[in-house]
């Protein structure tokens, strides 16, 4: 799908520090998409407790908000936060910035066992 709105994916296993890439070069106004983030508003859970249930509800809403960004808007640039564990996945964003965050797996475990 093109994109018309400037995009970022970035893309990780968990506990690669893709939040925190993005959260320190998102400005105000910029829309950043994290399945993790949605889980948390329709949820009420604390990050990483994610009812099965819920699944596809909060696929729905994240899909329906990335294929808005292929129509015209305000928004200086979007961020799409995602494992992108396979090149299909990414390569789908047609016209984005792919940052793929390589970090030693024993470096994402040490960060999720904090």
């Amino acid at each position: 799908m093109p994109l018309v709105t400037p995009t970022t994916v970035v893309c990780g296993p968990p506990g690669s520090g893709k939040t925190t890439y993005v959260a320190e070069r998102a400005k105000w106004g910029d829309l950043i998409v994290d399945l993790d983030a949605l889980f948390v508003a329709f949820s009420g859970q604390r990050m990483y407790d994610k009812p099965d249930n819920l699944l596809p509800f909060v696929c729905e809403a994240r899909d329906a908000v990335i294929r808005r960004l292929s129509q015209p808007s305000e928004l200086r640039h979007a961020w799409i936060i995602m494992g992108g564990a396979i090149r299909a996945a990414r390569e789908a964003f047609k016209g984005a910035e792919v940052v793929v965050l390589p970090v030693d797996p024993l470096e994402c475990i040490a960060r999720i066992s904090r």
